[in-house]
């Protein structure tokens, strides 16, 4: 069974630039061999992968088709912010200073799982990212994946 990251976690960015990992992150990083890859994300946060993550995520980008323009501007964009990095021994990542400042962060961090992948915001823009949409989740849901789970 694949581990996925789940949950939501405040944490602190040091002088360094380093973040803490949440606990059950870390245990799930660190039975993955091989590093993780830090990128800058969709709508203000970073991407953090485990190789094995960044691995499916390839493939995916993959099925970008080459012919199209803005696929293959979203691929570079995403590719040419993307570094690899690891965890040190506490369990902190070293986040490179220019996405320090891509993403806005000061000296709290948001550290959320969404499924293969960890998102690290700034957590005022999450907030505010959260605040465009008054829609509840169930018709977020719906309008994402009409009859989805229906018996019709």
């Amino acid at each position: 069974m694949e581990n996925l990251f789940k949950g939501k976690f405040l944490h602190s960015v040091d002088h360094k630039g380093r973040v803490s990992i949440p606990k059950a992150f870390k245990q799930i990083l660190k039975r993955e061999p091989g590093g993780l890859v830090i990128l800058k994300g969709f709508d203000g946060c970073l991407f953090l992968y485990s190789k094995s993550g960044w691995h499916w995520q390839q493939q995916e980008l993959q099925k970008i088709p080459l012919f199209v323009g803005d696929a293959r501007r979203v691929e570079r964009m995403l590719l040419e912010n993307a570094y690899d990095t690891t965890m040190d021994s506490v369990g902190r990542v070293k986040i490179p200073n220019e996405l320090l400042v891509e993403a806005n962060f000061d000296k709290e961090v948001l550290v959320l799982g969404v499924s293969r992948r960890i998102e690290i915001w700034n957590p005022k823009d999450y907030e505010a990212y959260k605040r465009q949409t008054d829609m509840p989740i169930e018709q977020l849901a719906e309008k994402l994946f009409p009859g989805w789970g229906s018996n019709a």
